[in-house]
């Protein structure tokens, strides 16, 4: 949760003391608060500062967390040179709040430059990791795997079910579970605790593999390339777009996801899963374990996806974009 008494007074004094004209925000609710983005966009205007507002989610936040929106800060929003969002829902969000001539949708890039092999650790989230690569050759076409951070909705235990059904069918199938601890939430300990008893119970305990551990970016690159299908499993979200999901895109592995918004972004580059059930995943991954055609099509239009989404290929779109109305009156 962002903290209320936090202000960004300080940034905003730097900035107009540097001379900067233009300024690049990334925003998520647990960021920091609307009080202080509020204030922040409204002195970026008084000093004639164009704000690119990144908005990682538009959707109110309900309880059990505090309630927020958008809508709270609406006239600060207007007068914000451009807000800037990566799903078409989220930009029906702020056209439907009266933003409409400053709204655009750009993008949520992936990392595929050989330099992101290097690695440095633990992160403090899930991101794109490898430059793309054709069919390893070391592929196990009886492993499931699954990418994310570890907390009650992104869906584990389901995947743990949906993988049990599987194995009434297909006996030789493995679970691999590279779901890292996320420190700033006491549920991923819980979470953690959970699926943990539930492997133990599972009569396939000895073919699933749990690793909560933060893994070296090559690590975690070099597991997910192994995986016949990397499965996203996620239950319900308010985010907009999944920064795990692109990892697994970035090893060229066909890619299963429920019928989330969260993956509106990469719908054509995924097989979409018939539902959130244990027994809707299993249904779908069978298909996609059993239907070689369905795989094939999708890893070649990921290889195109992924060279139009690299970032180096977007940052200098979004360079663009930012030389091009700097060249416009304010």
């Amino acid at each position: 949760e962002a903290d209320e008494k936090d202000n960004l007074d300080q940034l905003a004094h730097r900035i107009i003391a540097a001379g900067i004209t233009d300024v690049v925000i990334q925003f998520n609710f647990s960021f920091f608060s609307l009080k202080a983005l509020s204030n922040f966009l409204d002195t970026m205007h008084g000093h004639q500062k164009r704000c690119y507002l990144f908005l990682h989610s538009t959707a109110d936040v309900r309880p059990p967390h505090t309630p927020k929106s958008l809508s709270e800060i609406k006239a600060s929003l207007l007068k914000t040179h451009r807000l800037v969002v990566h799903s078409v829902h989220d930009l029906n969000n702020l056209k439907s709040m009266g933003c409409v001539e400053n709204a655009m949708r750009f993008p949520h890039g992936v990392d595929i430059s050989p330099h992101a092999l290097a690695g440095t650790g633990s992160r403090s989230f899930p991101a794109p990791i490898h430059h793309p690569t054709p069919r390893q050759p070391d592929v196990d076409e009886k492993l499931i795997a699954a990418y994310g951070f570890l907390l009650p909705h992104k869906g584990i235990r389901e995947l743990i079910c949906a993988f049990e059904i599987l194995k009434n069918k297909a006996p030789d199938l493995k679970l691999l579970l590279l779901n890292a601890l996320y420190p700033a939430a006491p549920t991923s300990k819980e979470e953690q605790g959970l699926c943990r008893q539930q492997i133990k119970n599972s009569p396939y305990r000895n073919d699933i593999t749990m690793n909560n551990e933060y893994l070296q970016e090559r690590e975690i690159y070099n597991r997910l390339c192994r995986a016949n299908v990397i499965v996203y499993p996620c239950q319900t979200t308010q985010e907009s777009s999944s920064a795990s999901v692109r990892a697994g895109l970035a090893t060229g592995r066909p890619i299963a996801v429920t019928p989330l918004e969260i993956f509106d972004d990469v719908s054509d580059v995924v097989y979409t899963l018939p539902g959130t059930t244990p027994e809707h995943m299993a249904q779908g991954i069978e298909t996609m374990i059993n239907n070689r055609e369905i795989t094939s099509r999708l890893m070649s239009k990921q290889n195109q996806w992924l060279l139009s989404h690299n970032w180096q290929v977007l940052g200098k779109q979004l360079g663009n974009i930012i030389k091009g109305c700097a060249l416009s009156p304010l």
